[in-house]
C-alpha cells in the first residue's frame, strides 16, 4: 500500500495558499480513507487543515491577505461555512459513519468550487 503524503509538510506563498495546498491533500485523504474504510484517518488530516486556517485568520486580521476577488467578510462568512462542513466530517468519520463522512465530504467539495467561482482569479491562457 503507498503511504500517504505529509499534508503538514505542503505550503504556498501565503497563508491562504498553504492552506489551499493541505487542503487539497487532506480531501484526496478523505476520499481514499473513505474508501479503504480508514475514517480515523480522516481527522487527523483535517486537523492540519485547521492549524494552516488559523495562519489564514491571522493574516486576514492583520490585513497582509485578503482575495484576489471579491470582499473578505464575505470570504471569512463563506470559509466559516466550509470549516463547518469538514467538522461534520470529522464527526461521522469519528462515529464510523461512511455515508455521513461521503456526504460531507460531498458538501464541502461542493463549498470549495462555490469559493473558487467567487474569489480564485481565472487562471490565464
Amino acid at each position: 500500500m503507498a503511504t500517504r503524503p505529509d499534508c503538514a509538510a505542503l505550503t504556498g506563498a501565503n497563508p491562504v495558499q498553504t492552506e489551499m495546498r493541505r487542503l487539497e491533500c487532506a480531501l484526496e485523504g478523505a476520499v481514499v480513507s473513505i474508501g479503504r474504510d480508514d475514517l480515523p484517518a480522516i481527522a487527523k488530516a483535517i486537523h492540519v487543515v485547521h492549524e494552516a486556517r488559523q495562519e489564514t485568520e491571522q493574516a486576514i486580521a492583520a490585513g497582509s491577505w485578503k482575495p484576489a476577488l471579491g470582499e473578505v467578510a464575505a470570504f471569512v462568512a463563506m470559509d466559516a461555512t466550509f470549516h463547518h462542513e469538514l467538522e461534520a466530517l470529522v464527526i461521522a468519520a469519528h462515529a464510523n459513519d461512511h455515508a455521513g463522512s461521503a456526504a460531507a465530504l460531498g458538501r464541502a467539495l461542493a463549498l470549495c468550487q462555490a469559493c473558487h467561482t467567487i474569489y480564485r482569479p481565472a487562471p490565464r491562457p
